[in-house]
């Protein structure tokens, strides 16, 4: 399916974004002065590229289609899912709210604040997108009829022509690409 092989592409990217912030997490355990600007980068492209471009895909057009036509998936989806959407949504805020205390207070007490924050999010989301891509993907590609197969496909197509016409694809794997060059390479 479209959607699905685009939302694991996401995936690929929300997990190179997770080394990143790896990175800067071992960067502040060694005392190195934490780039602010940067860590705001990685909360905006959390917020919009991981949240509001991809869970979008998933809340609004894969998630619905499968609680209509595959009960079974009730339980993984409400209860597992979207508790942790949220999860990732609060780590997120979490994270913003210490680096603003950071930037007030460049105390070592914010700065671990930032890397316990970061940590929550890259522990969370890597088990989370681990589920999402060999198990539930799975069961939406071997139990949707063909039917809603198409209409969750056609709506992806246009989330996606419509995220590439609003340019998140250029300015967050662009960016992406930055700080990855920053910190990995």
């Amino acid at each position: 399916m479209f959607i699905i092989e685009a939302m694991m592409n996401d995936h690929e990217n929300i997990r190179r974004m997770m080394k990143v912030m790896r990175a800067i997490d071992n960067d502040i355990r060694n005392g190195n002065v934490i780039e602010t600007e940067d860590v705001e980068h990685i909360i905006d492209f959390l917020r919009v590229y991981g949240d509001e471009h991809h869970h979008h895909k998933e809340e609004v057009i894969l998630f619905p289609a499968m609680l209509e036509t595959i009960p079974m998936t009730d339980g993984m989806i409400n209860g597992v899912m979207l508790v942790e959407h949220e999860g990732g949504r609060e780590y997120v805020s979490d994270l913003e709210s210490a680096l603003l205390d950071y930037k007030k207070d460049p105390s070592d007490n914010n700065a671990s604040r930032i890397c316990f924050a970061s940590e929550g999010y890259i522990n969370l989301l890597s088990d989370h997108t681990s589920k999402e891509d060999e198990i539930l993907y799975q069961v939406a590609e071997n139990n949707l009829p063909a039917a809603t197969k198409e209409k969750v496909d056609a709506l992806g197509h246009e989330w996606e022509e419509r995220s590439t016409a609003n340019g998140i694809y250029d300015k967050y794997l662009g960016l992406l690409e930055e700080l990855e060059a920053r910190y990995l390479f």
